[in-house]
């Protein structure tokens, strides 16, 4: 048994909804295009301000593995290299190594309160800084 074959009018209508839904596809692959152009020029800025900055900028994840830092990270932590850096774990390099699950607990916190997160140490004198980080033994 055999389907029955379409009509003139049943090929047309379909020949037509098949156009437009091209069309569709076609301006959809169009913003996405657009989208990508864009998340790859907030990718460069992102890139340019962590790379350029003289500040201390690391993301780890929460198990403590680097996913990214800076060139002034490396030399905060006192060692030659990034890729030297990157394969210290976070915990090692907490003076106190209870501060991570602390940070942890506050960054979580921040997240879920939609509060802005700053994890620097105070200073008591502004000649001395405080850190909470060991630096790498020479």
């Amino acid at each position: 048994m055999t389907a029955p074959s379409k009509t003139k009018k049943e090929l047309f209508e379909e020949n037509q909804l098949l156009k437009q839904r091209i069309k569709e596809l076609k301006q959809s692959e169009s913003e996405c295009e657009k989208i990508e152009e864009t998340l790859r020029e907030q990718e460069e800025k992102y890139r340019a301000f962590i790379n350029t900055s003289k500040d201390c900028i690391f993301i780890t994840s929460v198990d403590g593995q680097w996913l990214d830092l800076n060139s002034a990270a490396v030399q905060l932590f006192g060692y030659d290299s990034r890729e030297e850096l990157m394969k210290v774990q976070i915990k090692d390099l907490y003076a106190n190594p209870d501060r991570r699950i602390e940070h942890l607990q506050i960054i979580n916190e921040g997240i879920y309160s939609g509060k802005t997160v700053c994890l620097a140490e105070k200073r008591r004198h502004h000649h001395r800084r405080s850190y909470h980080f060991r630096r790498k033994k020479r």
